[in-house]
């Protein structure tokens, strides 16, 4: 949760990924969030973050965990 530049608390939204796949494929996603907001659904595969290719959802972890509560830019399928 974070507070609003009205000062009022909001929750935010968190993506959803399935770790048994070989890409990093999205799971559930927050029908409030800005992933859904962007177009994000249930089976798209990340390909990217902040241009740094993706291939493994180990990757993806690797990079997220630097990214905690950022905005980041996603390439997806």
């Amino acid at each position: 949760t974070y507070k609003d530049a009205m000062g009022v608390m909001q929750s935010r939204g968190r993506l959803g990924i399935f770790p048994h796949t070989y890409a990093p494929q999205i799971g559930i996603i927050d029908p409030n969030s800005a992933a859904a907001e962007a177009g994000l659904v249930t089976g798209d595969i990340i390909t990217s973050i902040d241009g740094e290719p993706v291939r493994l959802v180990e990757e993806l972890e690797r990079l997220d965990a630097v990214r905690t509560d950022a905005l980041v830019r996603l390439t997806y399928l």
